[in-house]
């Protein structure tokens, strides 16, 4: 197996393109999948963010696996304050 380094602020503004041009679904569904593997990346903030917004316009159903140990991570950085925004936009959408 190898690894690969992404530049996810380069997908990022990408993905989130695609998701205003009409694949807000699709988006949302490969974010999900995406989140748990990116926990550790140092810009996964920009990936919650994106996730946030995406949660807010397609309202989906289900969880993201270890979501919620980001989101009850001591202190305010970026990753956890979008942590927390995703478990809140999650939950009005359940």
């Amino acid at each position: 197996m190898f690894s690969v380094s992404i530049a996810l602020n380069r997908v990022v503004p990408g993905l989130r393109d695609a998701a205003r041009s009409g694949a807000p679904s699709q988006i949302w569904a490969a974010v999900a999948i995406a989140l748990p593997k990116l926990w550790t990346h140092n810009r996964v903030a920009d990936v919650l963010e994106l996730a946030v917004e995406l949660a807010q316009q397609v309202k989906p159903d289900g969880n993201v696996s270890g979501l919620a140990e980001v989101a009850a991570r001591k202190g305010s950085s970026k990753a956890v304050v979008q942590a927390k925004r995703l478990v809140a936009a999650l939950e009005l959408s359940g």
